[in-house]
């Protein structure tokens, strides 16, 4: 039998890349390396202070980043008065270390900016709609070999780390970070964020006051 077929892709979707100036690059980067506390996890490191949006250091930084983050908040019609940075730390990965896969909790929009140039990719991955959450695995020839299940249950997108690059994507969407080869430490500076003041409408019934303390 002769069968006429062809596969569609469909359903995009989008995150949103900016890209700052060299000025900005350097301040940011002379300021993460002049750190002197990194806390060591298993596989990676991230800075004691979780709060950097609130150093004067890192203002100029912040300030770009907010006109980032309420360029979304307009392109994606978000109802709300804005978005505002509530946490915010550096990451510091040296020869062969990694960052596992996770999302980020109470945080509407995450970012990533990046420090220096690297081979080592941000991960992006959502599930494959061909799949069933992973439970039942009917593809692959042996359907007790978990990797390949996993494998066939997720769809990635690989991100390069660029110097100056800013990231911003929902919170919820699932990212890793590969094992960096290099011998050059990896740097980049990560944030949450949550809507502030007026959001929802009163005709829908979810009219809401969030006002920043």
């Amino acid at each position: 039998m002769n069968l006429k077929m062809e596969k569609i892709n469909i359903m995009p979707q989008t995150i949103y890349k900016f890209q700052s100036d060299k000025s900005l690059l350097s301040e940011a980067l002379k300021n993460v390396k002049n750190l002197t506390k990194w806390r060591q996890n298993n596989h990676n490191q991230t800075s004691f202070d979780y709060t950097l949006l609130k150093r004067e250091e890192y203002h100029n930084l912040f300030k770009w980043i907010s006109d980032c983050l309420n360029f979304v908040v307009k392109d994606l019609d978000y109802q709300c008065d804005g978005m505002t940075v509530t946490q915010s730390w550096a990451n510091k990965s040296d020869h062969n270390q990694w960052h596992h896969t996770h999302t980020h909790s109470n945080s509407i929009i995450s970012g990533i900016y990046y420090l220096t140039d690297s081979d080592c990719s941000t991960w992006f991955a959502v599930k494959n709609i061909w799949q069933f959450n992973g439970v039942i695995c009917l593809n692959t020839m042996d359907n007790l070999d978990e990797n390949k299940c996993l494998k066939n249950s997720i769809i990635i997108h690989k991100e390069k780390s660029e110097a100056g690059k800013l990231l911003l994507f929902p919170s919820n969407l699932e990212h890793s970070v590969c094992t960096n080869m290099s011998e050059e430490p990896r740097y980049t500076i990560s944030f949450n964020s949550f809507p502030v003041g007026e959001l929802g409408r009163w005709d829908y019934l979810n009219r809401l006051n969030l006002f920043p303390l």
